[in-house]
């Protein structure tokens, strides 16, 4: 500090000159909106991308590949005979609808064994095991019969060895997509 005096009073005191002031950035609230806007813009874009894809339809389940599944399922219904045979004879019935255009569920036994008889698309051994299939199905539905398990564990391998046996190769396109009258 300076003591300097005034012409006719008590001396005066000088003080240090002060620093630099810092003054703010005239352009910083410009960057500061763009990465206020940036980030806004990613979290848009994000809530887009995350709603389509929750709500893109899914593709259609393959026939086989859904009667594979149902069948799997169904292991765990062989505490109760009636509602597993309905369950596995379902699963088969709607996966030769869907795979063969063939009106499997709209049909009774006799019938649609009679329509699969004449079919070029299974062979000898596929329509014998399908005819036994079916009718201890229905003697299980129907009669109330009460199979071994072993009879249940059969039924299940023969749903499942259809499927797998008529199951489209890979390559192969999809036959029946049209239902026939």
């Amino acid at each position: 500090m300076i003591n300097a005096t005034a012409t006719n009073g008590p001396p005066i005191q000088l003080l240090d000159i002060k620093p630099p002031l810092e003054l703010p950035d005239p352009w910083a609230w410009v960057w500061w909106t763009l990465g206020l806007l940036l980030a806004t813009g990613m979290l848009v874009a994000a809530a887009v991308w995350i709603y389509r894809e929750l709500t893109r339809p899914k593709p259609p389940e393959m026939p086989h590949l859904r009667a594979q599944r149902q069948l799997r399922d169904a292991r765990g219904l062989t505490g109760d005979p009636a509602i597993f045979c309905a369950v596995v004879s379902g699963a088969v019935r709607v996966y030769l609808e869907e795979r063969f255009a063939l009106r499997a569920p709209e049909q009774t036994t006799e019938e649609f064994l009679a329509a699969m008889q004449v079919s070029s698309r299974f062979n000898a051994a596929q329509k014998i095991a399908m005819t036994q299939f079916l009718q201890q199905c229905d003697l299980v539905k129907f009669a109330r019969e009460t199979p071994a398990h072993e009879m249940l564990d059969w039924l299940h391998a023969s749903a499942v060895r259809l499927v797998n046996e008529t199951a489209p190769k890979p390559g192969e396109p999809p036959r029946g997509a049209s239902k026939i009258p």
